[in-house]
């Protein structure tokens, strides 16, 4: 089989996730998507599990330090661009789409650590993060948004969150914002891989939302800041609270528990 026609037969076999939101449980379960996934070819199943692990790092070892995350997440964007089997569009289009999420979560890791952690920036130059903003972050550690709030208008309104102590109103912000661009990410329509891993970090994202309670989030924000927080980017971008803790250093056993 083609593997265009895999990726249509792929996408047609998926139920729509619907509008942010409208639903109160994820358009199928977990192992019926992995078992559609099958359809993918091996080289394609191996990068969409590379970006899940890159992305979604719950299922790694407790003591993966912030060195190895940073270092998982560059071979990756290393491996994509060395690629020579995928279209050019296909691949940028893979690449902004990580880089992107990669973005989200330094921006609003590095919120909650000046404004609850260390008031000193990150040492320049360090092996910190992986975003493309690292070095704009690194100058303008001590401007409320890194002079970023043109190119990131939301960050105004997550400094508010933080300060505010809302953390709810923060995670809920964020997985609204990401849904919403992801759902613009795929511009290569439904027959290619993109499309494939749009739809199944919005169903990692769904299955997040549903499964939220607004009082853990208070939990979590309360544990986080009483904890010592020295090194960079791990969980999730919508989970603030554990991002911060996981991004700049590892948390205490209660807060590691969370991933």
């Amino acid at each position: 089989m083609d593997w265009r026609d895999r990726y249509t037969l792929l996408m047609s076999s998926l139920p729509a996730h619907g509008r942010w939101g409208s639903r109160h449980q994820t358009p199928l379960s977990r192992l019926k998507l992995e078992r559609r996934l099958r359809l993918l070819s091996p080289q394609d199943a191996d990068l969409l599990a590379r970006i899940e692990s890159s992305l979604q790092w719950r299922e790694l070892p407790i003591n993966t330090d912030n060195r190895q995350l940073v270092g998982r997440q560059q071979q990756l964007l290393d491996a994509l661009r060395d690629e020579a089997i995928r279209p050019a569009a296909e691949t940028s289009a893979l690449l902004t789409l990580i880089q992107r999420r990669l973005d989200v979560r330094t921006l609003v890791a590095a919120l909650w650590r000046r404004e609850y952690q260390q008031a000193d920036s990150p040492s320049p130059g360090g092996d910190w993060t992986v975003s493309r903003y690292r070095q704009i972050i690194e100058r303008n550690w001590h401007e409320p948004t890194f002079r970023l709030e043109v190119a990131q208008p939301w960050l105004s309104q997550a400094l508010q969150f933080i300060r505010l102590h809302q953390p709810w109103e923060l995670e809920q912000m964020l997985l609204q914002y990401n849904w919403a661009w992801m759902g613009r990410s795929h511009l290569l329509g439904d027959n290619s891989l993109i499309a494939v891993v749009v739809y199944v970090l919005k169903w990692d994202m769904l299955n997040r939302r549903i499964g939220y309670d607004a009082d853990n989030a208070v939990v979590r924000f309360k544990n986080w800041v009483t904890v010592d927080i020295t090194a960079v980017v791990q969980d999730d971008d919508s989970n603030p609270a554990r991002d911060a803790g996981n991004t700049f250093a590892k948390t205490s056993a209660a807060a590691k528990r969370e991933l």
